[in-house]
């Protein structure tokens, strides 16, 4: 937190940095109140239901035009956990040689434990049913992506 608030101390009276539980942290904020909620590498670790309950939350959160920005790792669509779960961790086996192999299993282990990603349009369903109705690819890098979800009400 101290780097990123170093790193956008030119918009401090701008912003509010917050590391907390995120489904915790949403119920605090009152209704419509921000333009942009932001969450990177952190959604995929939550259950199918819980990601609902956030989309829906950042959905009360924001203001009218507000945007919910979403970088995360993405299976395909139609691309089962277990097949993703291979895929993803070939890749890390195979590109991620700055880690030591200790570091590499360590990461094995708590990607095989923890990731529940989901694909572009299984986020899509649960963005349309908390009811944003604007949606936009930002970037994509293999299995990373970057997507806005937009109120538009």
């Amino acid at each position: 937190m101290q780097l990123a608030k170093a790193n956008l101390a030119p918009w401090s009276s701008q912003l509010e940095l917050n590391c907390l539980d995120m489904l915790e942290q949403l119920g605090q904020i009152p209704d419509h109140s921000l333009d942009l909620v932001f969450s990177s590498y952190a959604i995929h670790h939550l259950t199918d239901q819980s990601k609902l309950v956030l989309f829906k939350e950042c959905f009360r959160v924001l203001k009218h035009s507000g945007s919910f920005v979403l970088i995360d790792v993405m299976r395909n669509d139609g691309q089962n956990r277990n097949d993703y779960l291979n895929n993803y961790l070939s890749m890390v086996e195979k590109d991620w040689v700055a880690i030591n192999p200790i570091e590499r299993a360590r990461i094995t282990e708590h990607v095989r434990a923890n990731d529940f990603p989901l694909s572009p349009s299984e986020y899509q369903s649960l963005a349309r049913q908390a009811g944003f109705r604007k949606e936009g690819l930002l970037d994509a890098h293999s299995f990373h992506q970057a997507w806005a979800y937009q109120r538009l009400s």
